[in-house]
């Protein structure tokens, strides 16, 4: 069964809702400003920062957000 146009453009829209919100709660949970969030995101701290994790997963999110 393949997707509609319709259903492909509704599931990508719900995906950036879902990604938008969670790229904006992560980021005030990590303390950075949501509004200075951009593709490529550079992780700010070493490998070894308990942080860098979630940051990561930041990274991870931004990057999704861009391809959307």
């Amino acid at each position: 069964m393949a997707l509609s146009e319709e259903d492909i453009l509704k599931a990508k829209a719900e995906a950036r809702k879902y990604l938008e919100y969670s790229t904006y709660t992560l980021a005030l949970t990590l303390g950075v400003d949501p509004e200075d969030i951009e593709y490529p995101y550079s992780i700010p701290v070493a490998d070894t920062h308990p942080d860098h994790a979630l940051h990561q997963s930041l990274a991870s999110q931004v990057a999704a957000l861009d391809k959307l």
